[in-house]
């Protein structure tokens, strides 16, 4: 026997859900995808998440979250979607004030688990991260000087702990093989004791970390230049000698670089294709340039990544170099005319340099914050295509330079049916290194 509710709800001043799933008694097998069946016998098991927003008075929000997950593979065999998409289950009190260009946040969050719920999360980083509490002051695009400087800050001080699981790839029906090929651990090793022989610290840790970044836009000509610096200090109220060595506790990193961009434009009025429902092209063009150097006091490995906004950066130099072209044209009978974007391809180059971790197999670049750059030189394109008002093709690939091979693509298709329904297909295909 089995019970389930799904509720929804959405006030004026608040919104969430709460889902749940029990199964009063359980003596069958989960079958999940070329691993070992794993035996229940007479087991209660079930799940349980509650989510919940409320926008109070002076610009403040409360998010509560709480999430129970019985056993391992409760949500791989039953609700599949939640294992595999879903935001990682959580228990924590979010408060956030937010007016004008700040904000200022608190965060306590746990896990009532002790196993990790979510496949992503076990595949990657393989540990949660316990806060209690964490309090956060950002701000944003704060003009200075006549608005002649931009400025951004974020602030963030932190009680937190890693926390492994104490089950093990046997409990989820991974094979000795399957185990050592996927967490590189014999199957019986518990992730937990796995985190422990490498030296990740179990212990709770008081972190502060300050990060502030200037940008100086500037207009040469039909050049869009905005130099920036940043600067960032990461303090911790201990080091992480038995886990690399490192007996420093504090790490200084600084950003500097400049983002340019322009846009070139040209008009063809004698364009006309009704097959593709093409009337008029307007070709935009939009190359950019982006160069950006990091520095660290420590190297980024030595580190337990508890964020990856914050541990997990990157340095070096890195060298953007692309360009968005766009053509648009006029869809519409006569006298309602309106302007779309038909296609548009997006391509970008991407140099790292030296100190760049070149071991990620799916590089990646972000040009707001090169430090979070992973990967080598590799190179990046993406189109859509908007075959008419209703139907629309995707696609992107991703070279990489150094695993020499096209580390991931995509192609997709878009329909909207109607208002209510629109439906979506896509195949990707991923690589690794081999």
């Amino acid at each position: 026997a089995g019970l389930g509710l799904n509720l929804d709800y959405d006030r004026p001043t608040m919104f969430g859900n709460l889902d749940g799933y029990l199964l009063v008694h359980d003596d069958a097998e989960d079958q999940i995808a070329n691993r070992r069946d794993v035996d229940h016998d007479g087991e209660t098991r079930g799940f349980i998440q509650l989510q919940h927003r409320h926008l109070l008075r002076d610009n403040r929000e409360l998010s509560i979250e709480a999430a129970y997950v019985s056993d391992e593979t409760f949500l791989e065999e039953f609700f599949r979607g939640e294992a595999d998409q879903s935001k990682p289950f959580e228990t924590s009190v979010y408060v956030k004030k937010q007016e004008e260009d700040w904000a200022f946040s608190f965060l306590a969050k746990t896990d009532l688990n002790d196993f990790i719920a979510q496949t992503p999360t076990l595949q990657a980083p393989g540990y949660t991260v316990e806060k209690l509490p964490e309090l956060g002051y950002f701000r944003v695009a704060t003009p200075l000087w006549d608005d002649r400087l931009t400025w951004y800050s974020e602030n963030r001080f932190s009680r937190m702990r890693i926390r492994a699981g104490d089950d093990a790839p046997a409990e989820r029906g991974f094979t000795t093989a399957q185990s050592m090929l996927n967490f590189g651990i014999p199957a019986t090793t518990t992730f937990e004791d796995a985190f422990d022989a490498l030296g990740v610290p179990d212990d709770s840790y008081l972190r502060g970390d300050s990060r502030h970044e200037l940008q100086a836009p500037v207009k040469l000509g039909d050049i869009d230049v905005v130099p920036f610096v940043a600067g960032r200090v990461t303090a911790y109220d201990d080091n992480f000698e038995e886990f690399s060595g490192e007996d420093d506790n504090l790490r200084l990193q600084g950003t500097a670089g400049v983002r340019t961009n322009m846009s070139i434009s040209k008009v063809d009025d004698t364009v006309d294709i009704p097959m593709l429902d093409v009337h008029r092209i307007r070709h935009i063009v939009e190359p950019h340039a982006d160069f950006s150097i990091t520095g660290n006091t420590v190297n980024p490995e030595d580190f337990p990544v508890f964020d990856a906004d914050v541990e997990g950066l990157s340095e070096g130099y890195t060298i953007n170099l692309g360009v968005r072209n766009t053509w648009q044209t006029q869809r519409g009978g006569p006298g309602r005319r309106r302007t779309v974007a038909w296609t548009t391809p997006d391509t970008d180059f991407i140099l790292r340099g030296d100190d760049a971790d070149d071991t990620t197999p799916l590089p990646r670049y972000f040009g707001y914050r090169p430090e979070y750059a992973r990967g080598g030189d590799h190179f990046h394109s993406r189109l859509l295509w908007a075959v008419s008002d209703n139907f629309a093709v995707t696609g992107d690939v991703t070279y990489d330079f150094e695993g020499s091979q096209v580390a991931t693509w995509h192609i997709g298709g878009t329909m909207r049916h109607t208002d209510r329904l629109t439906s979506f297909i896509e195949y990707a295909d991923i690589r690794p290194y081999v």
